[in-house]
């Protein structure tokens, strides 16, 4: 200019102090001359740095994303490296996308809130950013449920109801369950016995479920077992049987003696008949033999009778020749 001023505009890639020379070469009137300017270079922009909230639950040891975004002033992404904190522990780096955005997955060991964080070191270009916003994170337990039968007598039916972090195996203690099926109940202590008067015996199913509570997610389980008699109802039927059953014993044998008394009477009147009757044969032997004496003595005086005929005729005969021969002379 008029005065020998000027003016030169540039930019720079590189932070820190840099060296500029401005020369001149002279004319027929100017000596030639030369100069440097030391020039401090800083970082073009600070940054801003952000972290999602995460809304979705999360469980113990289960991988989960944590999102964010990091620009310059001016909204534009911003590439580079950021740092993952859960509380005060660094947990993971990620790089960013052209757009400033990016992804972490972390797992979390245990159970409870924690607050997530991110750190961006800065570089050439952007002015470190230390501090982001933060989100919380509860992370929460998966569980199962324990039913044990202590006594399964109808009307003294006791259950031991438990619920365990699945994770740790662990009890948590003074959960609280509701019952539905074959027995009703709601809000049932687990660290004390449940007892039950109302159901009888035969075949019982329920379901337990727990409705989860601060770190823990909630259950549900299906349980089936049979639920016996009474032993003293039992034994009371038991014994009705047996006083009815003795009792028609008692009849049958009384029934049985009375017809073993008939029948003893009818063999001893068949017995009797039979006594008559060989008494009876007996005397018709006797008569029989004497009858047949008396009919050998009437043969043999048949016998004697048919000899003396026979003599008689003899005599007849010859007293009739002797006639015929007194004719004849």
């Amino acid at each position: 200019g008029k005065e020998g001023t000027f003016e030169y505009t540039t930019t720079s890639n590189k932070v820190g102090e840099l060296t500029y020379n401005a020369s001149y070469e002279g004319t027929g009137y100017y000596c030639s001359t030369e100069t440097t300017q030391n020039v401090i270079v800083e970082v073009y922009s600070n940054t801003n740095l952000t972290v999602d909230e995460i809304t979705q639950a999360i469980k113990v040891s289960e991988s989960f994303a944590v999102t964010g975004k990091l620009t310059d002033t001016a909204g534009n992404g911003v590439v580079g490296e950021v740092e993952i904190y859960v509380g005060s522990d660094k947990k993971a780096t990620a790089t960013t996308s052209a757009d400033g955005t990016f992804t972490a997955s972390l797992t979390i060991d245990n159970v409870g809130t924690y607050t997530i964080s991110a750190i961006y070191r800065g570089d050439t270009y952007y002015r470190e950013n230390l501090t982001s916003n933060t989100v919380q994170v509860t992370i929460k337990s998966p569980t199962y449920v324990e039913c044990e039968v202590i006594n399964d007598v109808e009307g003294k039916v006791v259950l031991d109801i438990r619920v365990f972090d699945a994770v740790t195996d662990d009890q948590i203690s003074n959960a609280k369950v509701d019952i539905t099926g074959d027995i009703t109940a709601t809000d049932v202590k687990t660290n004390r016995l449940y007892k039950n008067t109302e159901i009888t015996n035969g075949e019982c199913t329920i379901t337990v479920t727990y409705n989860g509570k601060d770190y823990y997610e909630g259950n549900s389980t299906v349980f089936t077992f049979n639920v016996t008699k009474d032993p003293a109802i039992v034994n009371e039927e038991l014994q009705e049987q047996i006083d009815a059953l003795n009792q028609s014993m008692n009849q049958t044998i009384e029934d049985l003696q009375a017809q073993l008394d008939e029948a003893n009477e009818k063999i001893a009147n068949l017995t009797q008949n039979v006594t008559d009757l060989e008494n009876n044969v007996t005397s018709l032997e006797g008569n029989l033999t004497e009858a047949q004496g008396k009919i050998d003595d009437l043969n043999n005086t048949v016998q004697e009778q048919a000899g003396q005929i026979s003599d008689m005729n003899a005599t007849i005969n010859d007293q009739a020749t002797q006639i015929a021969d007194m004719n004849a002379t």
